[in-house]
């Protein structure tokens, strides 16, 4: 049963409970004494319950047939939404097998082409991986190229280091390095004429040999002084100190640097007693040390500089310290070199100012001339104006074929008559 059907179910119901409640009715008042008016009453209740009746039976026969009309169209909805219903379970199947289709090939399809990529992948995986081989391969054997150039290249510094070492034990050559590197630091800063090599200072008394290097300085009189600069290098001494600091050992390292105060010392006074000959030399000499390191040590020992060169007259320098030394004797030198050109540079510009006023004078003349000649010029010009305007007055001829010209015009040159002169 349908929704209508159970409606008309529902009022069909009541109204059969009114009718069942008006017969109750009905029936007690029967049983009870009645007048001529209760019967009376009761005919028109009798009356009413036959009209009720037949409406009841009436509204039930209309409801009956709506019932069998709204039956038929609910049962017509039925099958439509039925027909409807499988229409769409078709058109579900068929979008569904559609869809599984299309699924299926799109699977398909995206297999083959995911197959087509994993091939096209693996190819340029397997041809980048080669080509990362290769070139791994090649840095690798590339490395190993350079790794043994390298070795040999260490084997021939360890070699030169050896040399090195056989040459730094031996006092002479080890002597000669530090000429060398003091040599090199001349070159660089000092014109040649400006420094001598193994310079002997008194050449009176026939020493043997002489100072490494001397600088000479302009002195009195036109005259030269001479600095000397000795390269000394207590190397022993040195490696003895660092050794010692390295392994801790502070006895050691404070014997060793007493060793090498020493020998600096020793050298500085030998320097001193050799190469110091005012007035030949200046009053002071440079010890050189070829290593900034060798010299830092020595810098940083307290009053140890100052007493070089109060006791010994000794100024220790290192290879910065001296290049700042030799660059403050260059300034010296250019300083020198231009108080001894500045008497040349006042000659010459007192002859040139001699030559400034001869030109001065020359000058003058030139301007008087080119007056004169602008107004020689400026007579020329009027006159060839005049000339001009007499030419513009010729505007016609006489009966005789003679231009009309005014001789009167004293401007104008008089042409004189030319006779004939019979010889």
């Amino acid at each position: 049963m349908n929704i209508v059907e159970y409606v008309m179910l529902a009022i069909s119901i009541v109204l059969v409970l009114v009718v069942i409640a008006l017969l109750v009715i009905l029936l007690k008042k029967k049983s009870a004494p009645a007048n001529n008016n209760d019967s009376l009453l009761l005919g028109d209740m009798d009356r009413q319950k036959n009209e009720i009746i037949s409406s009841v039976n009436s509204i039930n026969a209309i409801n009956a047939t709506r019932i069998e009309m709204l039956t038929g169209s609910l049962n017509q909805l039925t099958a439509r939404f039925d027909a409807f219903m499988s229409n769409i379970d078709v058109k579900i199947d068929a979008i569904r097998k559609d869809n599984n289709e299309t699924i299926n090939r799109m699977r398909q399809e995206n297999t083959i082409e995911m197959e087509k990529m994993r091939e096209v992948v693996d190819q340029k995986l397997s041809e980048n991986i080669e080509k990362r081989f290769n070139a791994s391969f090649k840095q690798v054997t590339d490395r190993m190229a350079e790794l043994g150039q390298s070795l040999a290249e260490l084997q021939t510094l360890q070699s030169s280091v050896k040399d090195l070492n056989g040459i730094f034990n031996n006092v002479k050559t080890r002597g000669t390095w530090g000429e060398v590197s003091l040599e090199s630091l001349l070159s660089q800063i000092l014109s040649p004429e400006q420094y001598r090599a193994q310079y002997a200072i008194d050449k009176k008394t026939g020493e043997q040999g002489g100072v490494d290097f001397a600088i000479i300085l302009p002195g009195k009189d036109n005259g030269n002084v001479i600095l000397p600069m000795d390269a000394k290098f207590p190397l022993a001494d040195y490696e003895r100190l660092i050794s010692a600091s390295e392994s801790g050992d502070k006895d050691l390292t404070e014997s060793a640097l007493k060793a090498l105060i020493s020998s600096v010392k020793n050298q500085a006074k030998s320097i001193s007693e050799k190469y110091i000959k005012p007035p030949i030399t200046t009053d002071f000499a440079v010890m050189y040390l070829p290593t900034e390191g060798l010299y830092a040590e020595i810098a940083k020992q307290p009053g140890l500089l100052e007493t070089l060169q109060n006791q010994y007259r000794i100024i220790v320098g290192g290879p910065s310290t001296t290049a700042a030394l030799l660059n403050s004797l260059r300034v010296g030198f250019k300083t020198m070199a231009m108080e001894k050109r500045s008497k040349e540079i006042a000659d010459v510009l007192v002859k040139f100012q001699k030559d400034f006023s001869k030109f001065e004078e020359y000058l003058d003349k030139m301007s008087k001339n080119i007056s004169t000649l602008q107004g020689s010029l400026e007579d020329a010009r009027k006159k060839n104006t005049h000339i001009q305007k007499t030419l513009n007055k010729v505007s016609s001829l006489d009966g005789t074929g003679t231009p009309f010209i005014d001789t009167e015009d004293p401007e104008i040159p008089q042409l004189g008559v030319l006779e004939d002169n019979d010889d």
